[in-house]
């Protein structure tokens, strides 16, 4: 599936994107705002490429948080692609997929989230029961759809199935999603979504313990669109958000793609001051954060151009942000996918490489004392999907063999790897999208695609299973 729309407006200049899990993938795009490995910086909106031409593109680089596509109207155009139904094909009534629990390899046990046609993109522990998850669902009109911002809820002590939790009204005319939620308690959180032009900014909403409250981040002067993918909330009080922003350039019938990182006091969003990225002609941005203390604060995402694709990584020491040196992957271009923190002041990292034949491969990263290392995944792994730490141990969500997900357990120092038994050759595909673990318990947000009458985007689903850290 490729999300692809033209703006009348703005010299023909064409609104659109990435649509991206945890790897990133190019749908249409100009070319300087396509941040696939291996895009090519150069020509107009006539030379946009689809994720399927180039690029490095995860299984479920159709769903999930990115940069969108935006017509006149605010409706998506939809091209079915991997969805599997021609175009003007009358939408049949939604099936409900099956419902759970099924058995799995490794004790592993299946929920589905919600009804056709939706998708999570990520989730959060509120307490000791509740666990959130934020996506959105698609609200069709004829060949076209709305997005329709929606959060969902398990409680364990009301069973083990989800349901959809109400947040506030958006602003009129809000057609956006939430691409990420985190909780620092029961009492506080934070939802971040895409940006909304009446509104003059991105659109996020905070909880209180009581009520949800909508709350709008600054984006610079002649915005095209914009969107947070990824929020870390450390406190009532102190929260970052990083993601991107599309802005013109000197060439009228052109634009690119540059990172968005604010910051959440608890009362109002302000755009964080970053360093000089990349060249002139460059896009990048910014997919991932993980806030380890007010003044120790990792977010990675990529930097696209003439050269190619490159993994960046920058620090905030509480006063500034800088970009760090990554190490040496090896490969002729490389993205990061995914952060995560650790006991004791570690922070890992996961990402996907390029090589020059083609050949795409996951990567690992382990921050501690000061230094970055490199620390090899189990052979034949590919893209990264998401990274969480039980325990002091990480786990991995991954592309195996024959594009299956999987989840794998490294040890504390990550030198020995253990595959958690997920991808399971028997079930229908599945594309893992976000990963959680606490007490030894580790859900795995993924999503099916569409079968008999599920709909023309499929439906999400969480995968359930007890690890012994």
């Amino acid at each position: 599936m490729s999300l692809l729309s033209t703006d009348s407006g703005a010299a023909g200049r064409l609104r659109a994107g990435l649509v991206v899990s945890a790897a990133l993938a190019v749908t249409a795009v100009t070319a300087t705002t396509a941040p696939a490995l291996a895009a090519s910086p150069g020509g107009g909106p006539a030379e946009g490429r689809t994720a399927a031409q180039e690029g490095l593109a995860h299984p479920s680089a159709s769903l999930g948080a990115g940069p969108i596509s935006r017509t006149v109207t605010g409706h998506h155009a939809f091209e079915p692609g991997r969805a599997g139904r021609p175009a003007g094909t009358p939408h049949a009534a939604p099936a409900h997929p099956p419902a759970g629990p099924a058995s799995r390899a490794a004790g592993w046990q299946e929920r589905t989230v919600a009804e056709p046609d939706a998708t999570g993109i990520r989730l959060t522990r509120v307490d000791a029961h509740v666990t959130w998850a934020s996506g959105m669902r698609f609200d069709w009109y004829g060949d076209n759809f709305a997005f329709v911002p929606t959060l969902w809820e398990r409680d364990d002590r009301k069973g083990a199935g989800w349901k959809e939790r109400a947040t506030t009204p958006g602003p009129n005319g809000y057609n956006e999603r939430w691409n990420d939620v985190d909780a620092s308690s029961s009492r506080s959180a934070v939802l971040v979504g895409d940006y909304h032009e009446p509104s003059g900014g991105v659109v996020n909403q905070s909880w209180n313990g009581r009520a949800w409250k909508n709350s709008v981040a600054p984006v610079p002067k002649d915005t095209i669109g914009a969107g947070f993918l990824a929020v870390d909330a450390r406190t009532a009080t102190d929260a970052w958000a990083t993601g991107w922003v599309q802005v013109p350039t000197s060439d009228p019938n052109d634009s690119k793609n540059v990172g968005l990182l604010s910051h959440w006091n608890g009362t109002r969003w302000t755009a964080a001051k970053l360093p000089a990225i990349g060249g002139d002609r460059d896009g990048w941005h910014l997919v991932t954060v993980t806030a380890l203390a007010a003044n120790d604060v990792w977010a990675a995402g990529s930097v696209y151009g003439d050269a190619g694709t490159r993994p960046l990584l920058l620090h905030f020491d509480g006063e500034s942000w800088r970009e760090v040196r990554v190490p040496d992957l090896g490969d002729v271009q490389a993205q990061f996918d995914a952060l995560a923190p650790g006991p004791g002041g570690v922070v890992w990292a996961g990402g996907t490489t390029k090589a020059a034949d083609g050949a795409r491969s996951g990567f690992a990263l382990r921050y501690a004392n000061g230094t970055w290392t490199r620390k090899p995944l189990p052979a034949g792994t590919a893209p990264v999907a998401a990274v969480t730490v039980n325990g002091d141990k990480p786990v991995f969500v991954v592309v195996v063999g024959e594009e299956r997900t999987d989840a794998v357990q490294g040890n504390a120092t990550g030198t020995r790897w253990t595959s958690l038994g997920l991808a399971d050759a028997a079930a229908p595909p599945l594309n893992g999208l976000d990963v959680l673990a606490s007490g030894g318990t580790i859900d795995v947000l993924g999503h099916r695609p569409p079968s008999g009458g599920t709909g023309r985007i499929g439906y999400p689903v969480v995968l359930t299973s007890t690890v012994t850290p």
